[in-house]
């Protein structure tokens, strides 16, 4: 499959009306301009084609300025945007349809999101060739109530919702159509992609893809660059490694559950607790890295507390302790080796889990799936091993 062409449109034309008179496309944190965040991420996506930058009549000439002295070697349109978010949208297409006659994917952004990662765009790239529409999601963790009057009138589930992020990304004849059918306001596109009968699909966001709506956001953004500065200033004598690897047998009787998550197949892991060799291989690794010896010794299969336990109490209490004793999980490099069942299929899915288990963003895990080739135990699929590298920090 040929490699796609990407056309970006960042949207920062608004008038940051409860930014108490501040453009916080302009604001700067960690010494650089809110927008000019998501210009060089998308500016370095190998995919990326053209970026439109829909800007107002107040920040037009400074957002330009901005762009001038930046080093991006792809198409850059500037445009004044509408009255509405459709309104703006609808003169980026309009204006990339009389540029480009060929065209393949488009990404609509807002520019008050500075942290988009490159894993979101790589995410959002994959699922819009295969669906169409592709957005990024958060799962809620409050629970969501309608009210009336003050009254509570009705519960949702929230396992059911989520909160919706940018870059939100569509084949460029979904979202062009979807915009030529929309005659209601929306709030954002994938909106008018459902509207007009198309599908929309969802891939997982990041906590760190905040959107500056209020002052209270500029905080929260200020304290995200803290966070990243101090890693990077880490210094390297004050980083650990800890590896963990465990094997179990496969036993008749599913379901089979790895990282956590419960996958269909007619074996499972036999063990003492649930028999979750990557949840028990990541405690270990971080057990290692933390100097505080193996899972065997903290947590002894002869004790009966420990009978058909959820492996997410190791990890928690291995966890627990790297950070009672002053350190942070900075990175975990993790390898399922299994022949059977085939697991590519919920590699997204089991770092899902492992981002809520551990409260770590996507971007610091990685998951590899291998086999044996047929060979020995595991090859003959009798059982299943996994190992696990964690990189800690002293905070």
């Amino acid at each position: 499959m040929k490699q796609p062409f990407l056309d970006v449109i960042i949207l920062s034309a608004g008038k940051s009306s409860r930014m108490n008179g501040i453009d916080k496309q302009l604001v700067e944190i960690g010494g650089k301009n809110v927008i000019k965040y998501s210009i060089e991420l998308f500016s370095k996506i190998p995919e990326t084609r053209s970026i439109t930058l829909m800007l107002s009549e107040k920040n037009a000439n400074e957002v330009k300025a901005i762009v001038k002295n930046m080093d991006i070697n792809k198409d850059i349109h500037t445009l004044i945007g509408g009255a509405l978010r459709q309104d703006t949208v609808s003169i980026a297409l309009k204006n990339l349809n009389s540029i480009y006659t060929d065209k393949d994917l488009v990404a609509i952004h807002d520019g008050a999101r500075p942290f988009v990662s490159k894993t979101i765009v790589e995410n959002g790239i994959k699922s819009a060739q295969a669906s169409g529409a592709a957005i990024p999601i958060i799962r809620l963790s409050d629970t969501v109530k309608k009210t009336s009057n003050n009254l509570i009138i009705k519960t949702y589930d929230r396992s059911k919702l989520a909160a919706v992020q940018t870059p939100q990304f569509f084949r460029f004849d979904v979202l062009n159509t979807a915009y030529e059918l929309l005659n209601e306001e929306i709030t954002d596109d994938a909106s008018a992609v459902e509207l007009s009968g198309g599908l929309v699909s969802s891939f997982p966001g990041s906590l760190e893809n905040i959107k500056i709506t209020n002052p209270i956001d500029l905080k929260i953004a200020y304290s995200i660059i803290d966070k990243e500065q101090a890693i990077s200033n880490v210094k390297p004598n004050s980083n650990r490694y800890g590896t963990g690897f465990d094997c179990h047998k496969l036993v008749v009787g599913g379901p089979l559950v790895l990282g956590g998550v419960k996958i269909p197949f007619e074996k499972s892991l036999a063990g003492h607790s649930d028999g979750d060799v990557l949840l028990h291989a990541i405690a270990s690794s971080f057990l290692g890295a933390g100097n505080f010896g193996d899972l065997g010794s903290n947590f002894p299969s002869n004790q009966k507390k420990y009978k058909n336990i959820s492996s997410e109490f190791f990890v928690n209490q291995s966890k627990k302790l790297l950070i009672e004793n002053g350190w942070k999980i900075l990175y975990l490099d993790t390898t399922i080796i299994a022949q059977k069942p085939r697991l590519s299929k919920f590699v997204e899915v089991i770092i899902d889990n492992l981002s809520k288990i551990l409260l770590l963003d996507r971007d610091c895990i990685n998951l590899k799936i291998t086999s044996t080739d047929s060979v020995g135990f595991i090859g003959n699929s009798e059982g299943i091993a996994a190992q696990s590298i964690a990189t800690i920090a002293k905070i």
